[in-house]
């Protein structure tokens, strides 16, 4: 008895002597842990400053989320050190992009802001379009140069319907990530040069390459001049109208870059635009790969729309015209609304000034705002 005490005793022993050994290396794994990876903690309030509870942290590219608890306070650790896009994100609130620069072994602090969105807008659309924000897998690798090949570092970049903006670097290049699918339109511009705008159709999973060239103003300019030609004066409001549409697209309205423009090719736009709102609500005859006419596709659009059309040019001016003025390869960017479906109202406001555009609340006339290529 004694013997076989003594040997349970040593195994006792033996196991707990185990035991502290694997708690010790646990705690040391914690600790290395802690030392290479970054942790992020803060606060989530509303505008009035109250604390927010059940706000979504999401953190894609690292593969992690939290919430924040009753008194809006948040943690998301064990992250490795890169450079993320953390979302805050809750129903009924417009979604907030922090760019976190997670350092190894290090804990930052923030305090977020949500801000409720506007009583006309409907939560479930906002948040449909701020998922293709939050799950973007694309990128736009570019570079800047002047007008002599040389490259032109700080040129503010400006990805309009992806509240993404960036500075080209010394060597005049610049990248935007992650990216969602969609038409958008890339604005490069500097104080002191004529800025440029490309029309860009990015596809998911895709790495765009483009390359911009800025050409220099005229020396000796009045300073206000220089301003307003380098795209940092009144016109930057019609970019900023712009981006809120693309970034607030209801399942009516219909956006068309130059990739998808060119199945129209020379085709007027009163009748092309009838195949686009077909396109857009599921009808297509037969899926043609070569530019759609009356003839490639089979047959005349569902609705051929006749006499003027309420249309915004290049986002600034309004005409009552009729739509074949214009053909699909005149123009690189269309947006087309019909009633009801362009929630900013920023086009209602515009179209204004003629009596039979005007919007009453958010019923409105079909809208077609046109960008001209080489505007």
């Amino acid at each position: 008895m004694k013997r076989g005490l003594a040997v349970s005793c040593m195994l006792g022993t033996l196991v707990v002597a185990a035991g502290l050994t694997v708690h010790a290396a646990g705690a040391q794994d914690a600790s290395a842990a802690r030392q290479t990876t970054a942790t992020l903690r803060g606060v989530v309030r509303d505008s009035t400053g109250a604390a927010l509870e059940n706000v979504e942290v999401v953190v894609r590219a690292a593969r992690v989320d939290a919430r924040t608890d009753a008194r809006g306070l948040f943690t998301v650790a064990n992250v490795t050190p890169g450079a993320y896009d953390v979302w805050f994100r809750r129903l009924g609130y417009a979604s907030t992009r922090y760019r976190w620069n997670a350092t190894s072994g290090t804990a930052a602090e923030v305090t977020i802001t949500l801000r409720t969105i506007a009583h006309n807008l409907d939560p479930m659309i906002v948040r449909a379009n701020e998922d293709k924000l939050v799950d973007a897998t694309s990128s736009i690798w570019g570079i800047v140069l002047d007008s002599a090949g040389a490259p032109v570092d700080e040129a503010e970049v400006q990805l309009i319907g992806a509240d993404h903006t960036a500075l080209s670097r010394s060597n005049g290049q610049f990248l935007l990530t992650p990216v969602p699918e969609g038409e958008y339109a890339l604005r490069i511009r500097k104080l002191g040069y004529a800025p440029v705008v490309l029309q860009l159709s990015v596809r998911r999973n895709e790495e765009h390459r483009v390359a911009a060239r800025l050409s220099p103003l005229t020396p000796l300019l009045d300073p206000v001049v220089v301003n307003e030609r380098s795209g940092y004066g009144a016109s930057q409001v019609v970019w900023d109208e712009l981006d809120r549409r693309l970034r607030l697209q209801t399942p009516q309205g219909v956006v068309l870059g130059p990739a998808e423009l060119a199945r129209y090719h020379s085709l007027p736009l009163d009748m092309a635009s009838t195949f686009m709102l077909d396109r857009a609500a599921g009808y297509n005859p037969r899926q043609a790969s070569r530019p759609v006419s009356i003839i490639s596709s089979g047959a005349a659009p569902s609705a051929p729309i006749e006499g003027d059309a309420c249309i915004l040019l290049n986002g600034e001016t309004a005409l009552y015209e009729p739509l074949r003025l214009f053909a699909a390869n005149d123009v690189r960017l269309v947006e087309i609304y019909p009633t009801g479906s362009e929630l900013t109202q920023t086009v209602a406001a515009r179209m204004d000034t003629k009596r039979d555009c005007r919007a009453e609340g958010m019923l409105h006339p079909t809208y077609y705002v046109l960008w001209l290529k080489g505007k």
